[in-house]
């Protein structure tokens, strides 16, 4: 990260706040309120896990295998973790810091591809 120059005119202390949680977000769902902010939601899609499974012996198998009980196929289920509010001053840093970490783990990647070519 560029350190700017200039004079020091404070600190900020950085604490969790004691609701803080950790998140997998997979996508988001929002738009601007009529404070002209932004608000949205970061959501998490989760296959389920079938409550029952039976075990089925296959002939010539030596481990028996796992079939679900009363399969109605894939079942989904959103969990939507937190909501942001974000005024939209905030906003152009922020997409710049995102899109400089996209940069990075395209950087990463490209680097990690041309190793692996020799």
């Amino acid at each position: 990260m560029d350190e700017q120059k200039g004079e020091v005119v404070g600190k900020i202390n950085s604490v969790k706040a004691d609701d803080f949680k950790r998140c997998h977000a997979v996508g988001v769902y929002g738009g601007v309120n009529p404070f002209g902010e932004l608000v949205f939601e970061l959501h998490e899609d989760v296959v389920d896990i079938p409550d029952e499974f039976e075990l089925i012996r296959i002939p010539d198998e030596v481990q028996f295998q796992e079939q679900r009980i009363n399969d109605s196929g894939l079942s989904i289920t959103r969990i939507r973790h937190a909501e942001i509010t974000i005024p939209m001053q905030a906003v152009p840093s922020i997409v710049s810091w995102l899109q400089d970490k996209v940069n990075e783990h395209n950087r990463i990647v490209a680097e990690s591809i041309d190793a692996v070519k020799g």
